[in-house]
């Protein structure tokens, strides 16, 4: 008898559960002498996640900020642990070269931080199971969905807004090229009065790429088809001018990475052959990966303008295609930071600051200066800070107890903070769901939590301040049939 083909995707979520024992399989030999306590914690973190399937499904969008958080935990800390178990190296450029070789030659370090990691999860599977229990049974007061009407803006209005964009986005380009703002591998040039360096670095990296979402998911509900493409595409540019400006070489993947998060949380529809042409860009995006190391290296060895270290970048342009593409594949699998991060840490002798990391907190570089100069140590005049991953940064500050905490303040804010933005925006819910995503992304991977707060305010104050405006704006209506 065939099943219903809805029921084979309902079913397939337990699929997820294949990864602890195939991983177990795979890695106990390396762990004979602690062989119980690592089935142990295999179990656990199985059992965890088994529990939370139960409640959980792929086609309801309530469990989006579930479902993303336990896959960025699952490879991060869990596929990732059971592949360096086996093969460290990838992670090897990842990482300075001492250092390195001491986490390789430590693998009680490795066993604690696998510990650690199953603690986190585990302590995120029960968290949201809990609080979806009481949601379910009335305990924890239910949030009503958004009260949403049939009117949209005009589609003149929104083409005059996505107008207004791209002017802020050339001005601002300009600005940021006249002052070396956030440009990486280089010291920073003069300051601007008023703290206009950070004010103008906000609204490029955080603002502009907000304004571009609201766009293109308000045309796209409008079925302005023209205008929602338009807006994809100066999404893409303004990722492609970042990613030069900045020396950045995640910039344009950061650009498909809010279209995705944009098109999880239903704020965009596209078609077939659309999908086929950001995949293509997708690739191009990887094999800029190397391509932008060697233009930074480039730029800041040689000080060379923009348009020179183009220049020699493509007359020393002598890898194919294909190399290069793999080359930014496993770069961006391995540079996110995962389990390897506490495990270098621990190797090094790190212990949890207690008390004290509220002054490393508040310290000019905060927790990633602290790993970076104290703990490895790298050298400062290096330009570059290490970053901790979100079970590493929670060890470091208070340890265990920190790490339970921090874990189940997750799940509250998968379950919680992400039906709060149904009520709280209700013009933009999509581009506010978006962005919650988009900082869950980065506290599961960066795990620089303390260096977010200006990230979060940017983003808060823009979505608050144009729901607002929409809502003024919503006077100005054409009624859908």
């Amino acid at each position: 008898m065939h099943l219903p083909t809805g029921l084979h995707i309902r079913q397939s979520k337990w699929l997820f559960l294949l990864i602890f024992p195939s991983g177990y399989l795979l890695t106990y030999k390396y762990f004979i002498g602690m062989s119980i306590e690592f089935a142990i914690c295999n179990i656990l973190a199985m059992l965890s996640l088994a529990i939370l399937l139960k409640h959980i499904n792929f086609s309801n969008k309530k469990f989006t900020a579930i479902w993303f958080a336990i896959v960025l935990l699952l490879m991060g800390y869990f596929v990732r642990f059971y592949w360096i178990t086996i093969d460290p190296y990838p992670v090897e450029k990842m990482l300075p070269w001492n250092p390195f070789r001491t986490m390789v030659a430590n693998r009680d370090a490795l066993f604690l931080s696998f510990q650690l990691s199953a603690i986190a999860f585990s302590s995120f599977c029960l968290s949201v199971f809990v609080l979806l229990y009481m949601s379910q049974n009335g305990t924890l007061i239910r949030l009503l969905p958004p009260q949403r009407d049939n009117r949209i803006l005009s589609i003149g209005i929104n083409r005059i807004f996505l107008t207004l964009i791209c002017i802020l986005i050339a001005l601002l380009a300009y600005l940021s090229y006249r002052y070396q703002i956030g440009e990486m591998g280089s010291s920073p040039s003069d300051p601007l009065p008023f703290r206009l360096r950070g004010i103008i670095f906000y609204v490029r990296v955080v603002c502009i790429p907000i304004f571009i979402l609201i766009c293109i998911s308000v045309m796209d509900y409008a079925n302005d088809v023209i205008g929602s493409r338009v807006g994809i595409l100066i999404l893409i540019l303004n990722g492609v001018a970042d990613m030069f400006l900045r020396n950045s070489r995640s910039s344009l993947l950061l650009a498909l990475l809010l279209l995705v998060f944009l098109l999880l949380v239903g704020g965009v529809r596209l078609r077939v052959k659309e999908k086929v042409f950001l995949g293509l860009i997708a690739v191009l995006a990887f094999v800029m990966v190397p391509v932008m190391t060697e233009y930074r290296e480039v730029r800041v060895t040689q000080n060379l303008s923009y348009l020179d270290a183009l220049v020699v970048l493509f007359e020393k342009g002598d890898k194919s295609w294909l190399l290069q593409f793999t080359q930014g594949l496993k770069f961006v699998l391995f540079r996110m930071p995962g389990i390897e991060s506490i495990w270098c840490q621990l190797a090094l002798g790190a212990r949890p600051l207690g008390i004290y990391s509220l002054d490393v907190i508040n310290s000019t570089n905060g927790i990633a200066g602290y790993l970076t100069l104290v703990i490895h140590p790298m050298k400062a005049s290096d330009q570059t800070l290490l970053a901790p991953g979100f079970v590493g940064w929670l060890f470091l500050v208070g340890g265990t107890s920190v790490i339970v905490l921090g874990s189940l303040c997750l799940g509250f804010i998968t379950v919680c903070a992400w039906n709060l933005v149904d009520t709280v925006f209700n013009k933009i819910n999509a581009t506010a769901k978006a962005f919650l995503l988009w900082m869950l992304f980065l506290a599961l991977t960066e795990g620089t939590l303390d260096s977010m707060g200006f990230m979060l305010l940017a983003g808060i104050a823009t979505l608050t301040s144009l729901e607002i405006l929409l809502r003024v704006f919503s006077s100005k209506i054409t009624i859908r049939e």
